[in-house]
């Protein structure tokens, strides 16, 4: 019936859409499912899961209007609610990176003790360590599409705002290309300003890769990367 009330509806339906890539129209379901049962720290976790994907995969922050500090929040509330909810814990931790990244550390270590068994746990020790070592300043500083196993990287753009202030140039990251195929900033080396910063973190969130394989599993590595800009 049209105008009821089904916050369980939604969350399925944001599930299906969810699974058919679709991410706008699930993170519109699962707000409904939100707005008429505030309280539903699953649907909020979804609604994490599904605005990192939009970011990720679809139109981006610039289209969509949706910032990373808004899966950040959605998985707080659901931990908030739930208390004890690993699957968040991991979640919000590896979203942290590279906005907090001592809050990151936290709350992968927070995962780790809720869940002594899980099949990651290597893993995510290992992205802790990464965290919290510097950079070596020694190591090569490399283009993007020619690191290791990147098989397809986002058209690179600059801003409006950098044309019209004919600025170019080279925005260097350190970048941990991680067990889960995903590519995370954890901070910017040198800057452009000028919005080409935020372009070039988005870049690298888009990155397509195979991680690499240490001991016949999947591992995490610190990279490095450069993104050139040019007008």
């Amino acid at each position: 019936q049209r105008g009821g009330n089904y916050p369980d509806a939604f969350n399925v339906l944001g599930v299906i859409y969810y699974g058919q890539r679709r991410f706008t129209e699930a993170i519109q379901s699962f707000r409904k499912a939100i707005e008429q049962r505030p309280e539903g720290p699953e649907v909020y976790f979804n609604l994490g899961m599904a605005i990192e994907q939009e970011l990720v995969e679809g139109a981006g922050s610039a289209t969509s209007g949706l910032t990373w500090n808004d899966a950040i929040s959605a998985y707080r509330k659901a931990i908030e609610q739930r208390g004890t909810y690993p699957l968040a814990q991991r979640a919000l931790g590896l979203a942290l990176i590279g906005v907090d990244n001592e809050a990151a550390i936290t709350e992968l270590g927070a995962y780790v003790q809720q869940a002594p068994q899980a099949q990651d746990r290597l893993q995510i020790e290992e992205i802790i360590d990464l965290l919290k070592k510097p950079d070596d300043p020694t190591a090569p500083i490399e283009e993007l599409g020619k690191v290791p196993r990147v098989s397809k990287v986002a058209p690179v753009r600059p801003t409006a705002e950098a044309v019209k202030n004919k600025v170019q140039g080279s925005v260097v990251l350190s970048v941990l290309f991680c067990y889960d195929k995903r590519a995370r900033v954890v901070k910017v080396v040198k800057g452009l300003g000028y919005g080409l910063d935020e372009a070039a973190v988005e870049v690298v969130r888009r990155v397509q890769f195979e991680p690499a394989v240490v001991g016949g599993r999947q591992a995490s590595e610190r990279r490095l990367v450069k993104i050139e800009f040019k007008i």
